[in-house]
């Protein structure tokens, strides 16, 4: 699938945009729904304080400079269903990240 131009889906209710790629780093997710070459438009959660999560613009090549990686699991999805509790993938990559955070083993990871 596609990601659409920067602007494209500007008509689209954010709760219908489709979210195509997912990057993370830490306790923040970048998900990526218009792009330019470098450009970005999607959400940007926030993990510690998921109050400051936000729709907004970044830049890939920040995020690549500051390695972020990008989710091989994820897939598109629309915002409306990106935390919706049917949607088991992105709620298990939620729970390995905190697996992660306290040094626990992983056991939700696929083996």
């Amino acid at each position: 699938m596609k990601i659409p131009n920067l602007y494209s889906t500007e008509n689209v209710p954010v709760e219908e945009k489709i979210l195509y790629v997912k990057f993370f780093k830490v306790q923040f997710s970048w998900f990526i729904a218009e792009r330019t070459a470098n450009l970005c438009f999607g959400y940007v959660q926030n993990l510690a304080m998921p109050e400051f999560s936000e729709w907004g613009y970044f830049d890939m090549q920040e995020l690549q400079a500051n390695n972020a990686e990008k989710d091989i699991c994820f897939e598109p999805v629309k915002f409306k269903e990106l935390f919706n509790d049917k949607n088991t993938k992105h709620k298990r990559s939620v729970k390995s990240f905190i697996y992660f955070l306290l040094g626990a083993p992983n056991i939700l990871s696929p083996r």
